[in-house]
């Protein structure tokens, strides 16, 4: 299955009367697809922590404001992390949307060894949440030197020619728990397949449908469509997250987001501080009277 199979679905629930080849092959249709898919798939995968959507990956250090740890020539990496945290880490190259940060917590004091920026989950540890925080920085470029606009490569998520999007943390060795880009459709969860051709085709129905009054009638069927799927998702994606596996099935996320007191001690914790531990859905907003879910 491809991109292009989704929009011809969109097409087909609006009754456009017409179907796409590709992207680029100059149609109208194919025109508003390419304008709207890119954007539609990231603002969908934030709207609920999609099961197949989750990974946890060993982020990549770019700054400690200790000084004490080094980077794989033998050099310290640079210092210049935004106060009060201590480590600053780029943002995953196919992340979308953060949910947590676990931090292991050494069952018996151990001896910390040189750190390579590299993370790892020790025998014996227990995970609790850490708090961070995503923020941006320009102390990191992803190019260097100047380069002009029609010569810049595809950068990845949360890159730009001069700032990126950057995780602190006073975690070392950290890794996060996110939802990533998910560009395969044969990987997307049913749910998430339906409410994408939902969203597509009610954002496709005011430039292919003609008549007006038939195309705003048309797009708002397409987004109660959508909201029914990411509604029926969230539930669905919480039940199937259980972590640890229980009869409850209680989701990490939620789990990071209501254990209260519990992390009272470790690293950073109480009222004021900067960062969060974990962070929930997001709503979706469909534009003109289609309301959002929230």
């Amino acid at each position: 299955m491809q991109a292009e199979d989704i929009i011809n679905r969109s097409l087909d629930a609006i009754g456009a009367g017409t179907l796409i080849a590709s992207f680029a092959d100059g149609t109208p249709a194919s025109e508003a697809a390419r304008r709207i898919y890119g954007p539609t798939l990231r603002q969908l995968l934030r709207t609920a922590h999609w099961g197949f959507a989750r990974r946890q990956a060993p982020l990549l250090l770019l700054g400690d404001a200790t000084g004490q740890t080094l980077a794989p020539n033998g050099q310290p990496y640079a210092r210049t992390v935004e106060p009060p945290w201590t480590y600053a880490y780029a943002w995953p190259s196919d992340g979308v949307k953060a949910r947590w940060l676990p931090w292991a917590q050494q069952a018996q004091p151990t001896a910390v060894p040189i750190m390579t920026g590299l993370a790892a989950t020790p025998l014996g540890s227990s995970l609790i949440p850490g708090r961070f925080l995503v923020s941006s920085s320009n102390d990191f470029p992803a190019i260097a030197g100047q380069a002009d606009w029609d010569n810049l490569p595809d950068l990845p998520e949360g890159q730009g020619p001069i700032g990126r999007r950057v995780i602190l943390t006073d975690v070392p060795t950290a890794s996060l728990v996110y939802t990533r880009l998910v560009l395969a459709p044969e990987e997307w969860d049913a749910l998430f397949e339906e409410a994408m051709a939902a969203v597509c085709g009610a954002r496709l129905a005011m430039p292919l449908i003609l008549d007006k009054k038939l195309a705003i009638t048309v797009r708002n069927q397409q987004i109660a469509i959508a909201k029914s799927a990411i509604s029926e998702a969230r539930v669905a994606n919480a039940n199937d997250s259980g972590f640890p596996q229980t009869i409850d099935h209680t989701p990490d996320w939620l789990r990071a987001r209501s254990g209260g007191g519990g992390w009272g001690g470790f690293g950073r914790s109480g009222v004021g501080l900067p960062g969060y531990y974990s962070l929930g859905w997001e709503g979706f907003a469909f534009g003109g009277d289609g309301g959002a879910v929230f």
